[in-house]
């Protein structure tokens, strides 16, 4: 007993340790529990002898990891994707797991089971790591991180329906075994709604005790993991569904948040294990990895390249796209685990698939933050794949009739603000559709406002030959609602500020006062204006309507929140209490 109190114990300290030092660097912290098992495993010191035990922790954590995978997995966000983008996805899977699996078998020699996990595993890319980057950098509302989440979304849903075959594959798959495992899950799913249906009273009960409602919300998980293994069915699939069931169901965050720490806990556990598994370094398999290497770093973001061209999205957002996506996921470590217990990967394999995967999420947040450097060392090879594919598209998006760009107002970017502008302009009284003119790179959008007969340009609000074309100049007005401080300089370097009004949307306090500095005197700050607003509210609720003074000073306070140049904010932001 206090043999593996004593491993567990150098397990959490030593991974916290590690995963802390790659926060820091703004690295995945999986890569510091893989790493953890590997120093403390045979290949290293050999600290830990209970590895069964550990074994039968981590599998937990697969269980809790799917669970909340399952639960997170929104139906209305996979309903609001893209068709095109569906199409994409589906021939980026099945492309690279045709083409994983052929390889594997007939290149490398490997077994036919054996090539069909290899397949899989390498058409899946990272949720967890991808989105955790796009947030840090606040790109997770833009057309490309909403490309981006669907393909990732449509991944997991695929991974959803071929999981169950997948692990039926290795033992004994026949295809009359298809509607033994079809009914299993069908049966699984009419347990688990019955389960749910008594939870939610429960659940309901429980929200007044925080304890209760913890416990609750683990066994909550622990009945799907049990039922699962009383039908002698993968606990993995039984999590998995588990928590789709709760996908629309009411309680769900509260589920989630109470089994996070839980979770995390358990993870961690899987996570190490791997690194344990991590035993033959001096027999990788370097056919294996460079095969690795073609289909996830060369071939899959050339399909998701030419897939998003074909969709209509343009050069920039079609190579961020694909080159985000190259890291192979979190969840085909789960797979790597679930092979080697069952015998079917030895330690080579192994080995190789848990350091390339690993390999490839470290580089992740590099390759992103290079993407505009990455870009331009790919446009010699990216140019004639364009000309084939995008361009075409491209000329049908765009308005075809010659436009006479004087007195007009431009729009750039039809975002929720944009929209709403767009909406605002066509009802005054002063400004005609024929007025207007459009400017966003997402197709879609760009098409609905087509059809209200407004002159359109699909395409990035910062590209040169777009700029020149608008004749920024001779504009009645510029609308800019994009939150890009980069993108929006290089709009404004193509206009005469003392003579074209213009409007700007700003995301940081301190891009206003640059704003207003380079003569803009109209200037909006979201996050500002929603403080102002609701102060407002405030005073209107308590009838203080003559406190204005005490008003204005709780503006200028919430400005000081933002910057500390207040009197420059001052003189140019408003502070009226009327």
């Amino acid at each position: 007993m206090n043999g593996i109190i004593l491993e567990l114990s150098l397990i959490v300290v030593l991974g916290a340790v590690l995963s802390y030092l790659f926060s820091k660097f703004k690295q995945p912290m999986i890569i510091g529990y893989i790493l953890t098992g590997f120093i403390i495993g045979p290949s290293v010191f050999g600290l830990v002898k209970d590895y069964a035990t550990i074994q039968g922790l981590s599998e937990l954590g697969i269980a809790f990891l799917l669970y909340a995978i399952g639960a997170e997995l929104s139906i209305d966000k996979i309903k609001s994707i893209k068709k095109s983008i569906f199409l994409v996805t589906i021939i980026e899977v099945f492309g690279i797991f045709g083409i994983g699996l052929l390889l594997s078998k007939y290149l490398l020699g490997l077994s036919w089971m054996i090539s069909v996990f290899i397949g899989v595993i390498v058409s899946l890319s990272s949720t967890a790591v991808v989105m955790k980057y796009l947030s840090d950098q606040k790109l997770v509302n833009t057309l490309k991180s909403r490309i981006i989440l669907g393909i990732l979304l449509i991944q997991d849903l695929i991974i959803l329906l071929f999981l169950p075959l997948l692990i039926d594959f290795n033992a004994g798959f026949t295809y009359a075994s298809i509607p033994l495992v079809i009914g299993k899950i069908i049966l699984l799913v009419v347990v688990a709604l019955a389960i749910n249906f008594v939870f939610a009273d429960v659940l309901k009960e429980s929200f007044k005790r925080k304890d209760l409602l913890f416990l609750i919300s683990l066994a909550s998980c622990f009945a799907f993991i049990g039922l699962s293994a009383l039908m002698d069915f993968s606990i993995i699939i039984g999590a998995f569904i588990g928590g789709l069931i709760l996908t629309n169901y009411p309680y769900k965050l509260e589920i989630i948040e109470q089994i996070d720490e839980t979770k995390s806990f358990f993870s961690m556990l899987f996570f190490v294990s791997l690194g344990l598994q991590i035993t033959a370094i001096n027999s990788i398999n370097w056919w294996l990895m460079l095969l690795l290497f073609a289909l996830a770093v060369i071939l899959k973001p050339l399909i998701l390249f030419i897939g998003s061209l074909l969709s209509g999205y343009d050069e920039k957002i079609s190579f961020y796209v694909s080159s985000s996506l190259f890291q192979i996921s979190e969840f085909s470590l789960v797979l790597v685990q679930f092979a080697t217990l069952q015998g079917l990967f030895n330690e080579s394999l192994t080995t190789t698939l848990i350091l390339f995967i690993s390999l490839s999420l470290i580089f992740t947040p590099y390759v992103l933050s290079k993407n505009n450097f990455l870009e331009k060392l790919f446009y010699p090879i990216n140019k004639y794949i364009v000309k084939i594919t995008y361009k075409r598209k491209k000329d049908e998006l765009d308005n075809t009739e010659e436009k006479d760009f004087t007195n007009h107002i431009v729009l750039f970017g039809l975002g929720r603000m944009g929209m709403g502008v767009l909406d605002g302009l066509l009802k005054s009284k002063f400004v005609e559709p024929k007025d207007i003119v459009v400017v966003d790179d997402d197709p879609d959008s760009i098409s609905k406002v087509m059809e209200k007969n407004i002159f359109c340009i699909c395409g990035q609000a910062d590209n040169p030959e777009i700029l020149d074309k608008l004749a920024l100049n001779h504009a009645r007005a510029i609308v800019i609602t994009i939150p890009y401080y980069d993108v929006n300089e290089t709009i404004l370097k193509h206009i005469n500020l003392k003579k074209v009004p213009v409007f700007v949307r700003a995301y940081f306090v301190q891009e206003a006062i640059d704003y207003y500095k380079k003569g803009i005197r109209h200037v909006v700050i979201p996050q500002v204006m929603a403080t102002n607003e609701l102060i407002r509210g405030i005073f209107d609720e308590l009838n203080n309507v003559k406190q204005g003074s005490l008003f204005n000073e709780l503006l200028v306070d919430t400005m000081k929140h933002y910057s500390k140049e207040e009197t420059f904010l001052k003189r140019h932001h408003r502070y009226s209490a009327e």
